[in-house]
Parts: structure tokens; sequence; C-alpha cells
């Protein structure tokens, strides 16, 4: 929360009311691991340009399991949806229609050497008239076999399918929007 002097659209100060919210869970019980997370970036006001600014301005780091829709924590290709939805500012990004993203994570260790996990995770835009009227951004399921070659050695397949919205096709599209 703040003021930002002569930085609205009419020379007039800005007033700044932006927030983000997270919460998360996971267990494990033997083999069997669980978690589930979801966290929220404030939306901005459909009047672009105004003296109010709503959209909080992140770095795009959160405790998603997601690896289409947030960062992929094991190869990051610096393009995911939350960040390609959203405008850069220097190193941070704001998304004016604003994020919510929930996900659930579930595996079991087969082996010593083999943990399949599976994650489903869906996003929305909580002011859909910052997207053209849309809110469903995507749902994610993924299937994540890592396989443990020695202590700290490991390699995985990563099977991926994402359902791209509406509402993140607005961003994305260059063409048809």
């Amino acid at each position: 929360a703040g003021s930002w002097h002569n930085s609205s659209a009419t020379g007039e100060d800005m007033t700044i009311q932006a927030w983000a919210a997270q919460a998360g869970v996971k267990h494990r019980v033997a083999d069997f691991h669980w978690a589930l997370n979801v966290f929220a970036l404030s939306a901005d006001d459909e009047h672009h340009g105004n003296n109010f600014q709503g959209a909080f301005m992140s770095s795009a780091k959160n405790r998603s399991n997601t690896l289409l829709l947030t960062e992929d924590e094991y190869r990051d290709r610096y393009d995911n949806l939350d960040e390609r939805i959203s405008g850069t500012w220097g190193a941070f990004f704001q998304n004016r229609a604003g994020l919510l993203v929930s996900d659930l994570a579930v595996g079991y260790r087969v082996a010593s050497w083999y943990f399949p996990k599976l994650i489903f995770g869906a996003a929305l835009n909580l002011e859909p008239e910052n997207a053209l009227g849309n809110r469903f951004v995507g749902f994610e399921a993924d299937l994540m076999n890592t396989f443990s070659v020695s202590k700290g050695v490991f390699f995985f397949v990563n099977l991926q399918m994402l359902l791209p919205g509406e509402a993140a096709s607005i961003f994305v599209n260059d063409v048809d929007r």
C-alpha cells in the first residue's frame, strides 16, 4: 500500500493497494506424499491508467507444484504461463487481471530408485474485465517420473499437459485474441 506521485495518465498521484496471499500444506506418510497449495495475486480495477493501482507486483516465485502454469523448478524456461500473461517492470511481473492458482500433488515411492508424482493445477483471473471478460486461465496435469541413480544423482521424465483457457490466450496469442 502507498502512493506514487505524478504517475497516473492524468499526472495525479496514484494510490497503490495490492496484495498477495499463499497457503499450502504437505504431508508424508511412509512412501506416500501429498501436497495442496493455493496462491492469489490481487488485480487492478478495470480502468487502466487511472489513479488507482491494485495489481500486485511479484517476482513470480511461489510454492506451487505446477510446471507450466508457474515456474518449473527442474527446468525453468522463463516463459511459464503466469509470467507470459503478465506485464514486466524490470525483474518484476504484474498481472492487471490478478491470478489465482491452486494445485494438488500426489506421489508414491514405488521403489528406492523410482518416485512417480501426479500434479493437477488450475488458474483463474480475479478481474475478468482485464482479460476481455474471461476468467479461466488454464488447467494443467503432469506425471513426473523421478529415477534415482545414486545419492544426489537422478534423472526425470515428465509428461505434461496444459489446457489453456481464453483468459490466457488474451495475453499470449499475438494474432487472434
